[in-house]
C-alpha cells in the first residue's frame, strides 16, 4: 500500500505521527509545503520526524510543483491535514482508494478557509473536526468522522486545536484502518446547511470596539497564538490582545475606551453598554501587563 500524506503545522505533524506509528505496513511519503514564511510553519519538526523514520520528504513551492509531486508518486490513498491548496479532479482521480483529509469544523458548517477561527468569533457553543473525502467541489465531500468538543468561554483557539487534537489522535487509528480494509461507511453531507467560511489575513484581526463584549472576547479569543493575534492602536503603538473576559455588568462609555485600571486588568468599554476585562496584551511580541500598555483612563483605541 502506496500512502501520500500531504500537509504542515502541527496538527499535520501530530496525525501524520498517529497514522504512520499506528500501521508501519503502508508505505510513506509525505509532500510538505515550503511554508517557513507562515508563523504557524512546522516544516522543520516534519523534516526531523521524516528523518528520524526514514520516510521520505518532498518540499513544495506551489500548487503545480505539488500536483506533478503527486502524480509521480501515483500513491493508492492520500491523507490531507494542513494543505495550503486546491487539489483539482485530476489530481484526486489518481489515488483508487481516494483523498481523505481532516477540515477543522463540523461540515457541512463553515466549508472553506479558517473555519475555527469564524466558528469561535460566532461563539459557537461546539465546534470540531471532520475527517471526509474529498471531492471536486469546495469541502463537500463524503464524511467518514467527526469530533466534537465544547467551546468554553475561557477557551482560546489554542486550547480548542488541542482538544481537537487529542481526539482525532484516539480515533484516528481505528477510522483509518476501516479505510484500508475496506469496511468503512462515508455519510453524505446536508447541503441544504452548508455554511461558508472567507479567508483571512492578519489585518483583519483589527478589533471593532463598537460590536458588543462577548462578541469581541470571542473575536480576542479566535487569534490567539499560533495565530498572528487580534489587535489595536493607540498612541502610535499596536496591541495584541491575547487574554480576555467579558464582564456582566451596565457600562457606559465610548468604545475603545479605558474604563478602569487595575494590576491585573484593564476595563474596555465595547459597543451595546458593554465591557470587556483585559488580562493579557503584548507589543512586539512581548508580553506588557495590560495596566502599563493602556496607561491612561484619556485612551480611546482605534
Amino acid at each position: 500500500m502506496k500512502a501520500l500524506f500531504l500537509g504542515s503545522k502541527t496538527l499535520g505533524l501530530c496525525v501524520f505521527r498517529c497514522l504512520y506509528e499506528g500501521d508501519k505496513t503502508t508505505s510513506w511519503r509525505i509532500i510538505h509545503p515550503l511554508d517557513v514564511a507562515d508563523t504557524r510553519s512546522a516544516l522543520e519538526q516534519f523534516k526531523n520526524y521524516a528523518v528520524e523514520n526514514n520516510v521520505d520528504l518532498l518540499e513544495a513551492s506551489s500548487s503545480i510543483v505539488a500536483k506533478g509531486m503527486i502524480l509521480d508518486f501515483k500513491p493508492d490513498i492520500v491523507f490531507v491535514c494542513g494543505w495550503y491548496w486546491l487539489i483539482n479532479a485530476e489530481t484526486l482521480s489518481c489515488a483508487p482508494l481516494g483523498f481523505y483529509g481532516i477540515h477543522n469544523s463540523l461540515l457541512p458548517k463553515y466549508r472553506g478557509c479558517a473555519p475555527l477561527v469564524w466558528s469561535i468569533i460566532n461563539g459557537d457553543h461546539e465546534v470540531g473536526a471532520t475527517l471526509f473525502r474529498f471531492a471536486p467541489g469546495m469541502d463537500d465531500g463524503d464524511i467518514l468522522h467527526q469530533v466534537r468538543v465544547k467551546n468554553d468561554p475561557e477557551d482560546n483557539i489554542g486550547t480548542l486545536l488541542k482538544k481537537i487534537e487529542s481526539q482525532l489522535i484516539d480515533t484516528l487509528p481505528s477510522t483509518w484502518k476501516s479505510l484500508l480494509d475496506g469496511s468503512a461507511t462515508l455519510t453524505k453531507q446536508d447541503d441544504s446547511q452548508a455554511t461558508y467560511a472567507g479567508q483571512r489575513i492578519p489585518r483583519d484581526g483589527r478589533i471593532n470596539w463598537c460590536m458588543p463584549a462577548e462578541y469581541v472576547h470571542n473575536f480576542i479569543r479566535a487569534q490567539t497564538p499560533p495565530y498572528p493575534g487580534a489587535f489595536s492602536f493607540t498612541e502610535g503603538r499596536k496591541i495584541v490582545f491575547l487574554r480576555t473576559e467579558t464582564d456582566a455588568r451596565l457600562y457606559f462609555g465610548t468604545p475603545g475606551q479605558v474604563l478602569q485600571r487595575s494590576q491585573d486588568h484593564v476595563l474596555v468599554s465595547c459597543g451595546g453598554d458593554s465591557a470587556i476585562k483585559v488580562f493579557e496584551v503584548s507589543i512586539d511580541d512581548i508580553p506588557i501587563r495590560p495596566s502599563k500598555a493602556l496607561a491612561s483612563m484619556s485612551l480611546r483605541m482605534e
